[in-house]
């Protein structure tokens, strides 16, 4: 923060003082950018933290996977309806070839 700025909120000023603070942390191994999505509904949050780690990149990241988790809920769920739709039109097709007229 700018000197003038620190006067201007605080009327006496004895010490000022800056830290710098490492946002991003360096890790000493290899970086290993993963899948968000690990197996069928298990899915890694953490994926993109070798990139960039803070509170926003996690947003992010819980997004993505609960975006993945829908997307593969609707897709299960259209094809188990195609199964089911198919079984039932299969059983009702025997059904009929069955029953004499």
């Amino acid at each position: 923060m700018e000197t003038s700025l620190i006067h201007d909120i605080f009327s006496q000023v004895i010490e000022k003082k800056e830290i710098a603070w490492k946002a991003y942390p360096r890790y000493s191994t290899k970086v290993n950018l993963d899948n968000f999505k690990l197996h069928d509904a298990l899915y890694h949050v953490n994926a993109i933290e070798w990139a960039a780690s803070a509170m926003e990149m996690s947003a992010v990241a819980g997004r993505n996977v609960a975006i993945l988790a829908y997307n593969d809920f609707l897709t299960k769920s259209h094809n188990f309806i195609l199964d089911k739709t198919r079984e039932i039109h299969e059983d009702s097709k025997q059904v009929h070839e069955h029953i004499e007229f």
